[in-house]
């Protein structure tokens, strides 16, 4: 619906199962917790979450 897709940082490949996994239970905690850390994103727009699981989320046309 809204067309993102979330890819490996480094290879531009699709998010491996186990990279989506890490990226939905570390942003289920910190939302669970700390509601307003999971929208901080760095200048590349990547949120903590995504540093840790080594992906980026991006718009697919």
């Amino acid at each position: 619906m809204l067309n993102l897709r979330v890819i490996d940082y480094q290879t531009g490949m699709p998010a491996t199962i186990g990279q989506s996994c890490i990226l939905n239970c570390l942003c289920g905690f910190v939302d669970s917790f700390c509601c307003y850390l999971s929208i901080l994103v760095d200048s590349d727009g990547r949120r903590i979450a995504d540093h840790i699981a080594g992906t980026v989320v991006i718009v697919d046309r």
